[in-house]
């Protein structure tokens, strides 16, 4: 314990003694430092925070309900969270920012690929522990960084949106295909019961309803019998289809009413992002502060080094 103490006492003697050599290194130390921080351009970051709904609350089935009401998540899950993510570190979304605020002229890069790079660099997406998301952009410009920011929020959220709604949109060309099917299968129906008639002679009968039995009663020939059977057929025939072709009718009002909610919002909006009133980068402060340390350190080092260089010479003699 005693030669540690006496060591220590050494050494800060040694310090003192070259105290004028590590007052000048640290303070040369700070100058670069002052000097690093007022050449550098200044940065700003704009920050969104927003939570994810869920978009179960635009569904047709939710709309439409009448049964009991389930309980269900206001807002996303686990895994609707993570598509978020997804579309968020994607290069669709960088390319929809370049795009839309001219970032290669912006950036005076020659092409687009040099002006991603950049972006990705200052662009951050991440998901927080509380299940938010935060968006940080970082900017020369404080106006541009915020609107960087509200723009990728918007596209992810279009981008989320449309996730579901496509679902609905397949829906209804596929239904609107099946009614222009039925309506070429009527035209053709319609056709049939027409020969029928021909055929038949029987122009003055009406459409037999459906489920109704033909019954013959002998007051008409079993040729013309014959034609009202197969006049039921075909009309019964057509009346299911025009049934169907109305419930398909139906179901496509209900799913563009899931399509009339392209303009709702799914995000929860904590922290719109804004233009930032003072640099992120540099801080002089900082900066200055780890010089001073960095620079008192390695000056103290330097002392210690170069005495115990000296005296390690000095005892080899």
């Amino acid at each position: 314990m005693t030669n540690n103490r006496f060591d220590l006492i050494d050494i800060l003697q040694e310090i003192f003694r070259k105290i004028k050599f590590v007052l000048i290194f640290t303070l040369c130390a700070v100058v670069i430092g002052l000097i690093f921080s007022f050449i550098q351009p200044n940065q700003y970051m704009a920050r969104s925070v927003f939570i994810v709904k869920s978009p179960s609350n635009m569904d047709r089935n939710h709309i439409f309900r009448q049964g009991e009401y389930q309980d269900q998540e206001f807002f996303a899950t686990e895994n609707q969270i993570d598509q978020i993510v997804t579309m968020g570190k994607s290069d669709a979304l960088l390319s929809f920012l370049i795009d839309s605020l001219d970032l290669v002229k912006a950036y005076q890069v020659k092409n687009k690929d040099a002006a991603t790079k950049r972006l990705s660099k200052r662009f951050d997406f991440k998901r927080n522990d509380t299940k938010s998301i935060e968006i940080k952009v970082t900017d020369e410009d404080p106006q541009r960084a915020a609107q960087l920011a509200q723009a990728a929020t918007r596209k992810i959220e279009t981008m989320y949106r449309d996730f579901f709604l496509q679902n609905n949109r397949d829906m209804v060309n596929s239904l609107q295909k099946k009614i222009t099917g039925i309506d070429q299968h009527l035209m053709s129906l319609e056709d049939s019961i027409n020969r029928i008639r021909n055929q038949y002679g029987i122009f003055d009968q009406l459409l037999p309803s459906r489920g109704t039995t033909i019954i013959n009663n002998g007051n008409g020939s079993a040729q013309k019998d014959a034609g009202m059977e197969l006049l039921q057929k075909v009309a019964t025939l057509k009346d299911q289809l025009v049934k169907d072709r109305a419930t398909y009718y139906s179901l496509i009002n209900e799913y563009n009413v899931g399509l009339q909610n392209e303009n709702l919002d799914l995000f929860y909006i904590v922290e719109k992002a804004s233009p930032p009133g003072s640099p992120s980068f540099p801080k002089v402060p900082l900066i200055v502060a780890i010089c001073l340390l960095a620079g008192l350190a390695f000056s103290c080092i330097l002392v210690l080094i170069t005495a115990y260089l000296r005296n390690h010479i000095a005892k080899r003699k």
